[in-house]
């Protein structure tokens, strides 16, 4: 999957692609191995030795340094565009881990 997401008024291009146990993220071209656990109102995030606990809260994504405004810009996975159809949740609304909070519907592979 690959998509475009703001982080306090930066862009970055984005791919992740799962493996056994966890995923590779690349950001702007750097490489990472990561693993999640689920946590009571949060996820853990792995890379390395470091590990990063991640609370999303409405377009806010609050980390161990402190909190960042997300927003995402663009989606697509293997040529696929995707399309927002939903959001189910307000600005600033706090989620817990397990809520399904936009409903996406991916197309077939671009015409561009």
């Amino acid at each position: 999957m690959r998509f475009r997401l703001d982080v306090d008024g930066e862009q970055r291009n984005i791919e992740v692609e799962p493996f056994a146990g966890g995923f590779v993220i690349r950001i702007e071209g750097a490489s990472y191995r990561a693993r999640t656990r689920l946590a009571k109102d949060s996820v853990d995030v792995r890379i390395g030795a470091k590990t990063l606990r991640l609370q999303l809260e409405g377009n806010e994504a609050i980390l161990d340094d402190g909190v960042h405004h997300v927003r995402l810009v663009e989606l697509s996975t293997e040529g696929t565009d995707g399309v927002v159809h939903q959001v189910a949740v307000s600005e600033g609304e706090t989620v817990t881990a397990d809520r399904v909070v936009a409903s996406i519907e991916l197309r077939g592979p671009s015409a561009s």
